[in-house]
Formats: C-alpha cells, sequence, structure tokens
C-alpha cells in the first residue's frame, strides 16, 4: 500500500475542505450484522464480564484468562466490523450495545447463545 493513502483517507474522514470523502460513512445496525459477527461480540462481552467477577472474587488467573478470550474475540469482531461496515465500523457503540444485550439476557435468563459455544470462537 502506497503511504500517501493513510494520510489521505485520514484528511477525507476529518472533512477537511477541499476533500470530501467517497461515500458517506456507512452503519450497521445489530440487526443487520451477520450471526457470526453477533456472536463473536456476544461472547466478547461474556468473557469481559466473566473476567471482571473472576477478579471481584480475587481469582486473578481466571481473570486473565477470560479477558484474554475476550481479547481475542473482540480483534476478531472489530475485523468483522470492519468488513460488513469499511467506511466507518462503530466497534465502541456495538460493543456498548451487546454490554447492555448480554446483561439483559442473563438477567431475564433468555440468552442468544449458549456460553459454552463461546470457547468453539477461540
Amino acid at each position: 500500500m502506497k503511504r500517501w493513502i493513510a494520510p489521505l483517507s485520514a484528511l477525507m474522514l476529518l472533512g477537511l475542505p477541499g476533500v470530501a470523502p467517497a461515500q458517506a460513512p456507512a452503519e450497521v445496525a445489530p440487526s443487520e450484522r451477520s450471526a457470526a459477527l453477533d456472536h463473536l461480540l456476544w461472547c466478547s462481552s461474556l468473557y469481559f464480564f466473566l473476567a471482571s467477577d473472576a477478579m471481584d472474587a480475587g481469582d486473578e488467573e481466571d481473570a486473565a484468562l477470560y479477558e484474554q478470550w475476550g481479547a481475542h474475540l473482540l480483534d476478531r469482531a472489530s475485523a468483522g466490523l470492519e468488513a460488513e461496515a469499511p467506511t466507518a465500523p462503530d466497534l465502541a457503540d456495538a460493543l456498548l450495545d451487546m454490554d447492555n444485550r448480554v446483561l439483559e439476557e442473563f438477567s431475564a435468563d433468555q440468552m442468544s447463545y449458549r456460553p459454552e459455544t463461546c470457547e468453539t470462537l477461540l
């Protein structure tokens, strides 16, 4: 890749005068995400919650393991979001929505995925 492409892309995203983006940023609603990407985001959120619970319980070894798994799935989900909406994937919004969804699902005991299925994604 040419070295000047990244700076040019950054200028386009900033909306500087004389540099117009080729198209408006695409947004992917949660309902439009692929099932595989939805599963990755769900499991990533789950593992980060499990890491927090393990840390609160004083189990630093499990906390570190869950955090590592969550980060791995988050990296894959980020790449997936970028592939599905390459102009402007908003990972922060997707994660916040997913965190809220996982908490609601666990509270209602109506989970979208079985937690043990998350291990198959690692």
